[in-house]
């Protein structure tokens, strides 16, 4: 049983954070939240990155699994990215992240969002640690949620409680 907040979700965090350190062309996302999730390995990337730009764009790229890591999560949430701001424009005015880890799609598209309401879900210590490194955003409803232990079948009448039309 997890006692604490999610290792991948840290890790996701610094890879999306490191992302931003990759050359211009390979930068797909930026996210300048991710920094604060991941604090011992983001503080390193960032104070070496100041001093060695070109060195720390180098080593990313060739970093093996590392390197890896960081450029899938440069696809990877471009790619939720494109959906949520798709859905949007459409004019659709909810939607529902799963496992939404240290994601700060709300912070980042707060423009975008206009009257949209998300709604976050993840589990409970991970959900207490994103919130205690950044700040409740009012069209965020945050339900912590253990999809280990708590039956999924559940999730919607517990969705619609915070208002899920």
């Amino acid at each position: 049983m997890r006692h604490g907040p999610s290792l991948t979700a840290q890790w996701v965090a610094f890879a999306r954070a490191a992302g931003g350190y990759l050359p211009p062309e390979l930068v797909l996302a930026e996210d300048p939240y991710g920094a604060r999730f991941a604090e011992i390995p983001s503080a390193l990337l960032t104070r070496f990155a100041s001093t060695a730009p070109q060195l720390t764009q180098t080593l990313l790229l060739h970093a093996g699994l590392l390197s890896d890591l960081v450029l899938w999560m440069q696809l990877r949430t471009r790619a939720i990215d494109d959906v949520l701001l798709s859905f949007l424009r459409e004019g659709y005015a909810q939607a529902v992240i799963l496992g939404a880890g240290y994601d700060a799609r709300a912070l980042r598209f707060s423009e975008q969002l206009g009257d949209a309401k998300i709604f976050e879900v993840d589990h409970p210590h991970t959900q207490s640690y994103k919130l205690s490194r950044i700040a409740k955003v009012a069209r965020v409803s945050y339900l912590p949620w253990d999809f280990e232990h708590m039956p999924m079948h559940e999730l919607p009448a517990a969705l619609e409680k915070l208002g899920l039309a």
